[in-house]
């Protein structure tokens, strides 16, 4: 299993990171499919696959998130799902990007994927020889891969100071990197933010420098990993949660170890404190999609409850 995920800056900007990611994912197992010529169905190849086998790809999210971000990517119009499974019991989805997914990535709808592969990189060598100095960011930001011969004919061109005051640009303006790094640190953006001047001077100190935003994000990616920051008080946290549910449920509820140790495992998901407030609220609304906890009053809409499982995701999408 790969240790880095990657995704497109646009699509993430458009639609959020988590879909970002997940388009990626599909994107990769169609292009393979194509190439392989299987699984075509209904004139396009489509993927197959559980939500279970998802999960090990992205051992961060629930395989309940992982089917919510598919349905929300099904309601984008940027995948379509089917059944072409030849056992009757065997539910497995399959799903086939949309046209409208397809145009965002620019991908071609011929079945040739050489000559797809061979244009593109046609246009990655053209564009690059074309682009002045000024643009180097927009080049290797625009275009999934470019050769490492183009990106150090361009850069020789720059003196050392500049080509890290480069790297340092690229990585602050790069946002969906910082924050997931942030999210998977358990950090705040700003203590992220803080290490990039460092991770720079370290990379000028050694003389190390990078052949594409690639390698570089990677590698200033576990530079922050490795550091082991602490940013987050956990207990401070727990202590913010119990006081928002008991405004919010009008009660007196206490921290126990048991909400303790559920809290930070739910902590460790990312859920932000918006998503907590909406997810505490929406355990106390009054729509008639909430009969069970209407009809008892309330009496099992406690903290533990919510923390149990997935029961914080469950009531964040919860549809009043």
């Amino acid at each position: 299993m790969s240790r880095s995920h990657s995704f497109s800056v646009e699509v993430a900007n458009q639609f959020g990171v988590n879909v970002a990611l997940m388009l990626n994912h599909f994107s990769f197992w169609y292009l393979k499919n194509k190439a392989d010529n299987v699984h075509f169905k209904k004139s396009d190849y489509w993927v197959r696959m559980k939500a279970k086998t998802m999960q090990q790809y992205y051992p961060y999210f629930s395989e309940r998130q992982l089917r919510h971000l598919i349905d929300k990517m099904i309601d984008l119009n940027l995948l379509k799902q089917d059944e072409f499974n030849e056992k009757k019991n065997d539910r497995t989805k399959w799903y086939c990007l949309t046209k409208k997914s397809k145009k965002i990535l620019n991908i071609w709808t011929d079945k040739n994927v050489s000559n797809i592969k061979k244009t593109a990189s046609k246009n990655t060598v053209e564009s690059a020889k074309n682009s002045t100095d000024k643009n180097v960011s927009n080049v290797t930001h625009k275009f999934v891969s470019l050769t490492d011969k183009n990106v150090t004919s361009i850069l020789k061109e720059e003196d050392t100071k500049d080509r890290y005051l480069l790297l340092k640009e690229k990585i602050e303006k790069n946002l969906s990197l910082l924050e997931i790094i942030a999210m998977q640190n358990r950090l705040k953006i700003a203590t992220v933010k803080n290490q990039i001047n460092i991770f720079i001077k370290q990379s000028k100190s050694v003389g190390e420098f990078y052949n594409n935003d690639k390698e570089l994000f990677k590698h200033f990616q576990n530079y922050v990993r490795c550091l082991n920051l602490k940013d987050v008080d956990l207990e401070t946290e727990l202590n913010w949660f119990i006081k928002v549910f008991n405004q919010i449920a009008n009660s007196d509820f206490k921290i126990s170890e048991n909400i303790r140790q559920r809290f930070a495992k739910q902590f460790e998901i990312g859920f932000t404190g918006d998503e907590m407030k909406t997810a505490i609220r929406n355990l106390y609304s009054s729509s008639p999609e909430n009969s069970f906890h209407i009809k008892s009053k309330f009496k099992f809409a406690t903290p533990e409850y919510l923390l149990k499982d997935d029961n914080m995701n469950k009531y964040l999408n919860f549809k009043i």
